[in-house]
Protein backbone atom coordinates (compact mmCIF):
# COMPACT_ATOMS: atom_id res chain seq x y z
CA UNK A 1 0.00 0.00 0.00
CA UNK A 2 1.57 3.36 -0.87
CA UNK A 3 1.88 5.91 1.15
CA UNK A 4 -0.41 9.01 0.62
CA UNK A 5 0.78 12.78 1.14
CA UNK A 6 -1.67 15.22 2.49
CA UNK A 7 0.27 18.03 2.65
CA UNK A 8 -0.24 20.68 0.30
CA UNK A 9 2.87 21.52 -1.68
CA UNK A 10 1.92 25.18 -1.29
CA UNK A 11 2.39 24.32 2.73
CA UNK A 12 5.60 22.67 2.01
CA UNK A 13 6.84 25.08 0.32
CA UNK A 14 6.11 27.72 2.78
CA UNK A 15 8.00 26.00 5.19
CA UNK A 16 10.72 25.44 3.62
CA UNK A 17 11.10 29.34 2.97
CA UNK A 18 10.46 29.90 6.71
CA UNK A 19 13.36 27.66 7.69
CA UNK A 20 15.83 29.27 4.88
CA UNK A 21 14.78 32.48 5.97
CA UNK A 22 15.72 31.41 10.02
CA UNK A 23 18.79 30.77 8.40
CA UNK A 24 19.60 33.78 7.08
CA UNK A 25 18.65 35.81 9.80
CA UNK A 26 20.71 33.61 12.10
CA UNK A 27 23.47 34.04 9.93
CA UNK A 28 23.41 38.00 9.87
CA UNK A 29 22.90 38.16 13.44
CA UNK A 30 26.21 35.88 14.21
CA UNK A 31 27.51 38.10 11.84
CA UNK A 32 26.69 41.52 13.81
CA UNK A 33 27.41 39.96 16.92
CA UNK A 34 31.12 39.15 15.50
CA UNK A 35 31.23 42.30 13.65
CA UNK A 36 30.04 44.18 17.36
CA UNK A 37 32.87 41.52 19.37
CA UNK A 38 35.47 42.35 16.75
CA UNK A 39 34.75 46.15 16.98
CA UNK A 40 34.62 45.80 21.13
CA UNK A 41 38.09 44.14 20.64
CA UNK A 42 40.02 46.53 18.76
CA UNK A 43 38.85 49.50 20.85
CA UNK A 44 40.48 47.84 23.67
CA UNK A 45 43.94 46.99 21.77
CA UNK A 46 43.76 50.64 20.48
CA UNK A 47 42.98 52.08 24.34
CA UNK A 48 45.90 48.99 25.33
CA UNK A 49 48.38 50.73 22.76
CA UNK A 50 47.40 54.58 23.26
CA UNK A 51 50.08 54.99 25.99
CA UNK A 52 52.90 53.18 23.70
CA UNK A 53 51.98 55.80 20.69
CA UNK A 54 51.54 58.66 22.14
CA UNK A 55 55.10 57.65 24.16
CA UNK A 56 56.52 57.39 20.61
CA UNK A 57 54.79 60.64 19.11
CA UNK A 58 56.25 62.34 21.83
CA UNK A 59 60.01 60.60 20.85
CA UNK A 60 59.13 61.60 17.31
CA UNK A 61 58.66 65.07 18.17
CA UNK A 62 61.77 65.22 20.57
CA UNK A 63 64.21 63.64 17.91
CA UNK A 64 63.09 66.22 15.15
CA UNK A 65 63.88 69.20 17.82
CA UNK A 66 66.91 67.26 18.87
CA UNK A 67 68.30 67.07 14.89
CA UNK A 68 67.28 70.87 14.29
CA UNK A 69 69.14 72.14 16.91
CA UNK A 70 72.21 69.92 16.06
CA UNK A 71 71.96 71.20 12.70
CA UNK A 72 72.59 74.64 14.04
CA UNK A 73 74.93 74.15 16.31
CA UNK A 74 76.48 72.42 13.21
CA UNK A 75 76.28 75.94 11.60
CA UNK A 76 77.47 78.02 14.42
CA UNK A 77 80.53 75.44 14.43
CA UNK A 78 80.89 76.47 11.10
CA UNK A 79 80.53 80.29 11.61
CA UNK A 80 83.05 80.25 14.64
CA UNK A 81 85.30 78.33 12.59
CA UNK A 82 85.80 80.96 9.55
CA UNK A 83 85.22 83.53 12.49
CA UNK A 84 88.61 82.05 14.16
CA UNK A 85 90.82 81.68 10.75
CA UNK A 86 89.86 85.23 9.97
CA UNK A 87 91.27 86.77 13.60
CA UNK A 88 93.81 83.99 13.03
CA UNK A 89 94.74 86.07 10.16
CA UNK A 90 94.35 89.40 11.48
CA UNK A 91 96.97 88.25 14.32
CA UNK A 92 99.46 87.31 11.54
CA UNK A 93 99.66 89.62 8.78
CA UNK A 94 98.12 93.02 9.68
CA UNK A 95 99.06 95.42 7.22
CA UNK A 96 99.92 97.98 9.59
CA UNK A 97 103.04 99.22 8.82
CA UNK A 98 102.49 99.35 5.17
CA UNK A 99 99.42 101.14 5.71
CA UNK A 100 102.08 103.73 7.71
CA UNK A 101 104.81 103.51 4.89
CA UNK A 102 101.72 104.52 2.25
CA UNK A 103 101.01 107.79 3.65
CA UNK A 104 104.07 108.56 5.28
CA UNK A 105 105.25 108.67 1.16
CA UNK A 106 102.06 110.11 -0.05
CA UNK A 107 102.06 112.94 2.32
CA UNK A 108 102.61 116.42 1.70
CA UNK A 109 103.70 119.22 3.95
CA UNK A 110 99.97 120.45 3.13
CA UNK A 111 97.84 118.09 4.52
CA UNK A 112 97.14 117.72 8.11
CA UNK A 113 96.24 114.16 9.57
CA UNK A 114 93.90 113.80 12.54
CA UNK A 115 92.84 110.47 12.49
CA UNK A 116 93.92 107.63 10.72
CA UNK A 117 92.72 103.80 10.89
CA UNK A 118 92.77 100.48 9.71
CA UNK A 119 89.41 98.46 9.70
CA UNK A 120 89.28 94.75 9.20
CA UNK A 121 86.39 93.28 7.97
CA UNK A 122 85.90 89.41 8.57
CA UNK A 123 84.52 87.06 5.90
CA UNK A 124 80.96 85.55 6.16
CA UNK A 125 79.69 82.60 5.94
CA UNK A 126 76.36 81.91 3.69
CA UNK A 127 73.37 80.85 6.03
CA UNK A 128 72.25 78.14 4.52
CA UNK A 129 74.16 76.11 2.40
CA UNK A 130 72.87 73.72 -0.72
CA UNK A 131 73.22 69.79 0.61
CA UNK A 132 76.18 68.58 -1.30
CA UNK A 133 77.72 71.78 -2.54
CA UNK A 134 81.12 72.91 -1.48
CA UNK A 135 80.75 76.67 -1.09
CA UNK A 136 83.56 78.63 -1.26
CA UNK A 137 83.93 80.78 1.87
CA UNK A 138 87.09 83.65 2.18
CA UNK A 139 89.31 82.46 5.64
CA UNK A 140 91.53 86.05 5.19
CA UNK A 141 89.90 89.31 6.32
CA UNK A 142 89.71 92.18 4.08
CA UNK A 143 91.29 95.42 5.30
CA UNK A 144 90.81 99.31 4.74
CA UNK A 145 91.97 102.59 5.17
CA UNK A 146 90.26 105.18 6.86
CA UNK A 147 91.52 108.43 6.97
CA UNK A 148 90.53 112.17 8.14
CA UNK A 149 92.26 115.50 8.29
CA UNK A 150 93.01 119.03 6.47
CA UNK A 151 94.16 120.03 3.27
CA UNK A 152 95.34 123.69 2.77
CA UNK A 153 93.78 123.54 -0.66
CA UNK A 154 91.96 121.20 -3.37
CA UNK A 155 95.05 120.99 -5.09
CA UNK A 156 97.03 119.40 -2.41
CA UNK A 157 94.39 116.98 -1.19
CA UNK A 158 94.09 115.84 -5.25
CA UNK A 159 97.76 115.65 -4.95
CA UNK A 160 97.75 113.58 -1.64
CA UNK A 161 95.16 111.34 -3.11
CA UNK A 162 97.11 110.60 -6.14
CA UNK A 163 99.96 109.78 -4.54
CA UNK A 164 98.78 107.59 -1.95
CA UNK A 165 97.13 105.54 -4.81
CA UNK A 166 100.63 104.84 -6.81
CA UNK A 167 101.82 103.13 -3.23
CA UNK A 168 102.32 99.16 -3.49
CA UNK A 169 99.19 97.59 -1.38
CA UNK A 170 96.96 100.91 -1.39
CA UNK A 171 93.85 100.57 -4.21
CA UNK A 172 90.85 102.09 -4.76
CA UNK A 173 91.59 105.33 -3.21
CA UNK A 174 88.33 107.72 -2.80
CA UNK A 175 87.17 110.49 -0.90
CA UNK A 176 83.90 109.83 1.23
CA UNK A 177 83.59 113.13 2.27
CA UNK A 178 85.04 117.50 1.65
CA UNK A 179 84.46 120.52 2.03
CA UNK A 180 86.19 123.89 2.34
CA UNK A 181 85.97 125.49 5.73
CA UNK A 182 86.92 128.93 7.05
CA UNK A 183 89.68 128.67 9.24
CA UNK A 184 91.94 131.13 11.44
CA UNK A 185 94.67 131.61 8.85
CA UNK A 186 92.77 131.19 5.83
CA UNK A 187 90.35 128.61 4.15
CA UNK A 188 91.32 124.91 4.51
CA UNK A 189 90.08 121.52 3.24
CA UNK A 190 88.22 119.18 6.06
CA UNK A 191 88.20 115.71 3.74
CA UNK A 192 87.40 111.96 4.65
CA UNK A 193 89.20 109.13 2.54
CA UNK A 194 88.69 105.90 2.67
CA UNK A 195 91.54 103.01 0.53
CA UNK A 196 91.70 99.06 0.37
CA UNK A 197 94.50 97.84 1.93
CA UNK A 198 96.18 94.13 -0.21
CA UNK A 199 96.78 91.58 2.67
CA UNK A 200 100.35 91.41 4.45
CA UNK A 201 100.68 87.80 3.15
CA UNK A 202 99.20 84.28 3.57
CA UNK A 203 97.68 83.33 7.07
Amino acid sequence: MHDIDLIPADYRALRQGRRWWGWCLAAIALALLATAGARVWLQAAMARDEPQVALLRAQTNQAQTLRKELMALNQREGELQDQLRGLRALRQNPPWQAALEAVDHAHNPQVWLDQMQVLATLPVSPLAPTPGASATVPTAPTYRLEIKGHAADHAALSQFVQALGEQPGVAEVRLTQSGLRQAAGGDVVDFELRAALAHGGPP
